[in-house]
C-alpha cells in the first residue's frame, strides 16, 4: 500500500462517494472504494464504517468483510458495529464471524502503531482544557468575563505552544499518530447515542481540534503554516482545519485574517465559485454539497433514521 498517497485526493474520493450514495447507485462506489483500499494504508475508522455500510447495503460479504478487518485494525470497537443498523448485517456473514473472533488481535495491532504516550499527554492537555472551558461557561457568572475568562485565555496560549511542539516533533495529533479517544471505546454511554443519532459523529478523533477551536477563538496566533501541511499526510482531517479556520475568520485580530473562512458551519452570502475552488484545495465537497449533506442529515435526524442510512461527509 502507498503511504506517501495523497489524502486530499483520498477525501475527493470520500466526496464523489456521497454522490454514488445519494443518487442510490451504490454499486458505482464499490469501485472507488476498491481503490482507497488497495491504496491507502490508513483508512480513517469513519471511513472504514462508511465502507462497510456499502458492502453491507449491497450484500457483498468479500468486501464487508476486508472493510470489517480494517475497522477493527483502526480500533473501531465491535459495539459500534452491533449498534448500527447497516453495519450489524456483516455479523450475519460467516467471512466476518471468523473476523471478529480475531478483534482482540487485530485491536493489538491497531494499539501498537499508535503514539499511545503523546495519546496519553494530549490527554491530560485535554482534561485542563476541559476544567477552564467549563469554568468560562458555568462557573460564577460575575467570574466568567473576568478571572475564569483570563486563566482559560492563558491555559490556551499554553495549549497553543505544546501543540505546536507536539507537530514539530511528531506531525499533528490525530487520530493517525494517537488513534481514537478512549471514550469511544465505552459501549456503555455511547451505544444509546449511536442508535439514537447514527454514528456519523462518532469515530472521530478531536481531541486537538476542540483545543485548536478554543485557541482560535481568543485571538492568538495561528498554526496553519504548520497545519496546512499536515492535511494532504493525512494527519489532519480537511474539515477540522477549515472549521478552525472559520473560527480564525470570525475572531481573529489581523485584518488578513477575516478571508480565511471555509465556512464549514455559516452561511455564506453572494457567489459561491472562489470558495468552491478554495475548499477543493485542501479536499473538501462544495459550498452546495455541504449544505445538502446538511439538510439530508438534519431531515434524517428528525425522522429518527439516522442510524439506518450511509455515513454523508
Amino acid at each position: 500500500m502507498a503511504s506517501a498517497q495523497s489524502y486530499i485526493a483520498y477525501q475527493h474520493v470520500f466526496n464523489r462517494v456521497d454522490e454514488d450514495v445519494l443518487s442510490e447507485r451504490l454499486e458505482d462506489a464499490v469501485p472507488r472504494l476498491d481503490t482507497i483500499f488497495h491504496s491507502y494504508s490508513f483508512v480513517y475508522a469513519r471511513h472504514c464504517i462508511k465502507a462497510l455500510q456499502i458492502s453491507c447495503a449491497l450484500n457483498d460479504t468479500v468486501r464487508a468483510d476486508a472493510w470489517l478487518t480494517r475497522a477493527f485494525l483502526q480500533g473501531v470497537p465491535l459495539w459500534v458495529i452491533r449498534s448500527n443498523n447497516i453495519t450489524k448485517k456483516a455479523l450475519e456473514y460467516i467471512p466476518c464471524q471468523k473476523t471478529t473472533l480475531q478483534k482482540d488481535s487485530l485491536h493489538t495491532i491497531y494499539r501498537s502503531k499508535i503514539n499511545t504516550a503523546l495519546a496519553a499527554e494530549v490527554n491530560e492537555l485535554l482534561v485542563k482544557d476541559y476544567h477552564y472551558t467549563r469554568k468560562v461557561n458555568d462557573g460564577f457568572i460575575l467570574f466568567r468575563h473576568t478571572l475564569y475568562g483570563l486563566q482559560w485565555v492563558r491555559n490556551n496560549k499554553k495549549e497553543y505552544r505544546e501543540i505546536s511542539r507536539i507537530i514539530g516533533a511528531y506531525g499533528y495529533p490525530g487520530e493517525r499518530l494517537i488513534g481514537l479517544p478512549l471514550t469511544e471505546q465505552d459501549s456503555a454511554n455511547n451505544a444509546r447515542f449511536v442508535l439514537n443519532n447514527g454514528i456519523g459523529l462518532e469515530m472521530q478523533d478531536r481531541r486537538v481540534f476542540f483545543m485548536l477551536l478554543h485557541y482560535y477563538s481568543s485571538r492568538g496566533r495561528t498554526l496553519n503554516e504548520k497545519l496546512y501541511s499536515c492535511i494532504d499526510k493525512g494527519d489532519l482531517p480537511a474539515y477540522q482545519y477549515a472549521r478552525i479556520n472559520d473560527y480564525l475568520a470570525l475572531y481573529g485580530k489581523r485584518s488578513e485574517y477575516k478571508d480565511a473562512s471555509y465556512y464549514e458551519f455559516h452561511d455564506i452570502e453572494g457567489n459561491t465559485d472562489s470558495l468552491n475552488r478554495k475548499r477543493f484545495s485542501i479536499g473538501l465537497n462544495t459550498f452546495e454539497q455541504q449544505e445538502r449533506n446538511k439538510s439530508a442529515e438534519l431531515r434524517m435526524r428528525k425522522e429518527r433514521s439516522l442510524n439506518d442510512h450511509v455515513i454523508l461527509e
